[in-house]
């Protein structure tokens, strides 16, 4: 994909999505080392991606210009699957799930914003324009 972060990279888009989610979905934000042991990648490969995602992220939806297109997804997996110390209620996403609601907006030429919200709400979608 020419003038994108992911141009020139070996690395499939699952593990690159799988690292935005990781990158885009933590308070306290998250190292290159981590990203490596979490996507199974070399150091120097983790860190390449965490810089052009950083370089992505620090971008404002306001700085998008022209055609931008947006969209909303769920990310995680199923309740049932995970251990039960780390199973949670059912808060964020679609019902009979416990997935992530993240938002993203995308200009046709390359660059990206992603953001975590609450819900996908017609009001929560909204606001995250402005």
């Amino acid at each position: 994909m020419r003038g994108t972060i992911f141009q020139d990279s070996a690395t499939s888009l699952k593990l690159w999505f799988y690292a935005i989610y990781l990158m885009s979905s933590t308070r306290c934000g998250i190292s290159a080392k981590q990203i490596e042991r979490e996507i199974g990648v070399t150091y120097k490969c983790a860190w390449r991606m965490f810089k052009q995602i950083r370089s992505m992220l620090d971008e404002n939806i306001h700085d998008l210009s022209g055609n931008v297109e947006s969209d909303e997804s769920f990310f995680g997996g199923r309740n049932k699957n995970k251990h039960a110390n780390k199973k949670k209620p059912n808060t964020h996403g679609p019902q009979g799930s416990d997935k992530q609601a993240v938002w993203g907006a995308v200009e046709r030429g390359g660059r990206v914003v992603a953001k975590v919200i609450a819900d996908t709400k017609q009001r929560t979608l909204l606001t995250n324009l402005r």
